[in-house]
């Protein structure tokens, strides 16, 4: 489905044939002068109505229930929260007959529409689905019947929320269900993935390579998929911090490096065009010269509060966390600072950190 600010166009569901069919892909490497198949996670494609999966959509026929009020289908509520401020018109997209008109009524006061939109929509998108999935036990059961397939809204008229009419869109109604999906995962097992490193040689009592620890038991995360990657600051989960909105926590991380002594170099970090987590760190390399002088002896501390107002702005994340316990948080990324590094020997900052908000919470 298509949401304005990204088509020209819309186009209803309609009930015709897959753009592209339900695949599992396979590509054939060269690997040290040898050919071996490697094995890519299948992929499902969702879109059509009568077609296998529609309820994915957010057209499908299934109402949502949002602070005391019923809105028809959870694409009424994501239109409606476009103007949260304006409760009158909320009520006016909450009451329209059919999705299509939810959307079509939507556009027609684009003027209207919060001035953050940009920059919450996604995390916005994945409040909503929680809710929905939440909501009807049979949706959840075919959500997480998928598996760890990649879900993608096989839409062509919409290359932000779907794939558009190349293939080659940001499918990010299909990485918002995937998100979701591993969260209702991990709360339909009572507590989050984890995952149990082998002994290490040099491991004695109460520590590990990752650094003290009172618990055997290790949850992971990987910073851009799979379980519990929300807890990464790419995730697309906005905070607001002294009055302002910031898009993701990398965002006000980053933002940090000059906000007090350089506002203006922070405000642009902020309010770049483009939200993703990448930009801010780029637009902060590009300024690095002007990085305050004592951030190296701070960094750490100003981390964990972002992460502190990360977690308790967004009760959804505050309750994953909670669930880890007393694991032991690590973070699964090349960087051998904030994570453990290729290597594996990297010192885990940011793993550390979110075991001191888990227990500051």
């Amino acid at each position: 489905m298509s949401y304005f600010g990204h088509v020209q166009g819309w186009a209803p569901h309609t009930n015709v044939q897959y753009h592209h069919s339900q695949q599992t892909i396979s590509s054939v490497l060269n690997i040290s002068g040898s050919r071996r198949v490697q094995n890519i996670r299948q992929r499902i494609f969702f879109y059509d109505k009568g077609a296998p999966h529609y309820a994915f959509t957010n057209f499908s026929p299934h109402p949502v229930q949002y602070q005391g009020k019923i809105y028809p289908t959870s694409e009424h509520l994501f239109q409606s929260l476009k103007f949260e401020h304006n409760p009158k018109l909320v009520e006016i997209i909450r009451s329209c007959p059919h999705p299509r008109d939810a959307f079509n009524q939507a556009k027609s006061l684009q003027n209207s529409v919060r001035d953050d939109w940009k920059r919450v929509k996604i995390s916005k998108m994945d409040e909503i689905l929680l809710l929905k999935f939440t909501q009807h036990p049979a949706l959840l059961n075919e959500l997480l019947a998928t598996g760890d397939a990649e879900l993608v809204e096989d839409s062509p008229v919409d290359a932000f929320w779907g794939i558009g009419i190349n293939g080659n869109g940001r499918n990010e109604l299909g990485k918002s269900l995937e998100r979701v999906r591993a969260q209702l995962s991990t709360q339909q097992m009572g507590e989050a993935r984890a995952f149990n490193f082998p002994p290490q040689p040099t491991m004695q009592s109460g520590h590990s390579k990752f650094g003290p620890t009172s618990s055997s038991r290790v949850v992971a995360f990987h910073h851009r998929h799979g379980p519990l990657s929300e807890f990464s600051n790419s995730s697309p989960y906005s905070v607001s911090y002294r009055g302002l909105e910031y898009p993701t926590s990398e965002h006000l991380y980053q933002a940090m490096k000059f906000l007090d002594h350089r506002p203006g170099i922070a405000e642009y970090i902020r309010t770049c065009s483009d939200s993703r987590a990448s930009r801010a760190r780029d637009i902060s390399e590009q300024y690095k010269t002007d990085v305050r002088a004592d951030w190296p002896n701070i960094n750490v501390r100003m981390m964990d509060e972002v992460l502190f107002h990360k977690f308790t702005q967004h009760r959804n994340l505050k309750y994953n966390l909670l669930s880890t316990g007393t694991a032991s948080i690590i973070a699964i990324q090349s960087d051998s600072f904030w994570g453990i590094g290729p290597d594996e020997q990297g010192r885990n900052e940011l793993g550390k950190a979110l075991e001191r908000i888990r227990a500051k919470i």
